[in-house]
């Protein structure tokens, strides 16, 4: 890693408070003689020379914060009331030596890296002088993350916490951080990890990635507060029936997790719950596709850490999780019991489980007592281990709309599969409950056990979405934006959260989308967005930061205090490439810096 010994000690100068420090220091000939040498040497003091000469003054920021990869940092500039040439200088600071001066103009210079670091905080003087007297400025350079406290709970996010190595059984490297190919989604972060599972002639060979907590801050795994592991895997492609399993060893109970893993182009959330482990062992191991390594694949990584298995906060649109969540009251002969197939889709501890009764419309009710909120997430999804195949009935009813019904099989047996019933067109309907009608219409012996998990609503995915703040987030929100209440629900916008941001007093300042790669615009090239908005004026949206030339469209806010949908269209851009959408509002008008927009629904449509 590139100035890995330098950037990886410990910093201290991030942690004073970002003050202008300056040092006086008098210039005679070529000697440097710092303040305090007065008395009958003949050397005139500090204030002696100010009588006559005009002391030089920065006007320059003291902090600086960079971007991983960057390795221009800023202009240091500085004014003489005299007029006299200036020269600047790197006169010490603990990094001095990873920085470079170059000259700008009489009165400034551009400071930089000689290299791109690490994650780190950086401490460097500037001297400028007027050829009498010299004043020393200290600057502080905050890189990606700084120096930030080690996190024991995170194994690796290849950016802030890289706390434990991760390294390759086949041929013992450490996996790098490269460039995250796709951010967005439930990934933002500009670095991840790259592993290429190697290949084997009868996949008989099972290489894994190894990260031994002897080697990082903490030699035991300790899952007893974090019994959860979480990993985020992106791959485009997959061999058959590919998983990950994660093992932790070292300890006296070695304990083995396996999931299906998913191939779709998209950062993909892995979950697995090691909450009845030993607390003992020193190492964990992800295995990609165990046993069936005939053929090299690429695995994309990031955000691998433990987290807690119980909840933080109770998510409302989860009906019963049988652990963390069960936020509704499920049917008596529904019972808690251990989770029978811990693998696949479902790692989960504990499940419920019920016997189906012989009669062919036995259901399973589950009564909200209150119409149910299908405004956003309306499909319900369930996981079911079953071990006969049967038809199966989801259906809504008991408020004041017309029952739905959907029909749907369980064809899969002996294995845990999630479900999906597409409950969107009822969003505006009153309903009370759910009924699960199991082999629905058939008679049985009444002997049929079922095991169910994960009982949840959903959004619907759409991927042209690029943020509604509520369901679909497929792009991470601008810094600038906030999700909020929707203050005013109505029905151009019945969405429960939106997004609010208070508009700078700078003309020109913008609400990005960076999307870090080529916006899809083939097919979907009309932007929709919803804006409530304070006041009246120019609307500009902006696509830009891709191969293409910018591409900028001005429309007006006409209408205030209200919900408004616009449509605007970027069809002659269909072939271009663009990574960004920039929004300005009251484009070009310096303002108060106290006008509050609530935006929604911000999407790609087809025209």
């Amino acid at each position: 890693m590139i100035l890995k010994n330098l950037i990886n000690k410990k910093m201290t100068f991030s942690k004073k408070t970002s003050i202008i420090r300056l040092r006086l220091v008098i210039i005679l000939g070529l000697s440097l003689i710092f303040t305090g040498c007065g008395g009958d040497s003949g050397i005139p003091n500090s204030s002696a020379v100010a009588n006559k000469n005009a002391i030089p003054t920065f006007t320059s920021m003291t902090e600086f914060t960079l971007d991983l990869g960057v390795t221009s940092v800023g202009v240091v500039s500085a004014s003489d009331a005299d007029g006299d040439p200036l020269t600047f200088s790197i006169s010490r600071g603990d990094d001095q030596a990873l920085f470079d001066l170059s000259a700008i103009d009489s009165a400034s210079v551009q400071l930089d890296f000689k290299q791109a670091p690490d994650n780190g905080s950086f401490d460097v003087v500037i001297l400028v002088n007027d050829g009498k007297v010299g004043v020393e400025l200290e600057i502080n350079v905050i890189v990606g993350c700084g120096s930030p406290d080690p996190d024991a709970t995170i194994i690796s996010d290849f950016e802030c916490q890289q706390n434990n190595p991760l390294i390759s059984s086949f041929d013992s490297t450490e996996i790098l951080p490269i460039a995250n190919t796709v951010t967005g989604g439930i990934n933002p972060s500009l670095s991840a990890g790259e592993y290429v599972n190697p290949s084997s002639v009868d996949g008989s060979v099972d290489d894994s990635i190894v990260i031994d907590f002897n080697n990082g801050i903490g030699s035991v795994i300790d899952l007893t507060q974090t019994g959860g592991l979480k990993v985020q895997v992106l791959t485009s492609s997959l061999a058959v029936n590919s998983t990950l399993n994660a093992r932790l060893q070292g300890g006296v109970t070695p304990v083995e997790l396996e999931i299906a893993l998913i191939a779709n182009d998209l950062w993909t959330e892995y979950v697995f719950n090691f909450s009845e482990a030993g607390g003992d062992n020193t190492q964990l191991l992800l295995f990609f596709n165990k046993g069936n390594g005939t053929a090299a694949f690429t695995y994309h990584i990031d955000n691998i850490r433990f987290v807690s298995t119980v909840c933080s906060e109770p998510d409302l649109f989860i009906i019963s999780d049988f652990e963390c969540n069960q936020n509704q009251t499920l049917p008596d002969e529904v019972a808690t019991v251990d989770n029978p197939d811990m693998s696949g889709v479902n790692l989960s501890a504990k499940v419920g489980e019920f016997t189906d009764l012989p009669d062919a419309w036995a259901a399973s009710v589950i009564d909200f007592g209150e119409p149910i909120d299908l405004s956003t997430h309306n499909q319900l999804k369930m996981k079911i281990r079953s071990m006969v195949a049967v038809p199966l009935l989801g259906k809504l009813e008991g408020g004041t709309s017309g029952a739905k019904e959907i029909w749907t099989s369980i064809d899969s047996v002996g294995e845990w599969v999630d479900y999906t019933f597409d409950f969107s067109d009822q969003s505006a309907a009153s309903h009370n409950k759910i009924a699960l009608f199991f082999n629905g219409g058939v008679e049985n012996a009444g002997t049929d056990v079922y095991q169910i998990d994960d009982i949840r609503f959903d959004c619907l995915a759409d991927a042209n979405i690029i943020n509604d703040f509520d369901c679909q987030q497929n792009q991470p929100q601008p810094s600038n934006v906030v999700a909020v209440d929707n203050p005013d629900r109505s029905a151009v916008n019945p969405s429960a959260k939106v997004g609010e941001l208070t508009d700078p007093p700078d003309a020109w300042s913008a609400t990005v989308f960076d999307f870090g790669r080529p916006i899809d615009l083939t097919t979907h090239n009309q932007l929709i967005i919803k804006i409530k908005a304070p006041v009246a004026g120019p609307l500009l949206t902006k696509l830009e930061g891709g191969t293409s030339a910018a591409k900028e469209i001005w429309s007006s806010i006409d209408t205030i205090g209200t919900w408004v949908e616009y449509r605007i269209d970027f069809s002659d851009q269909a072939t271009e490439s663009h990574n960004k959408l920039a929004i300005f509002f009251n484009g070009g008008v310096e303002n108060g810096g106290t006008d509050v927009y609530q935006i929604d629904d911000i999407r790609f449509v087809v025209p």
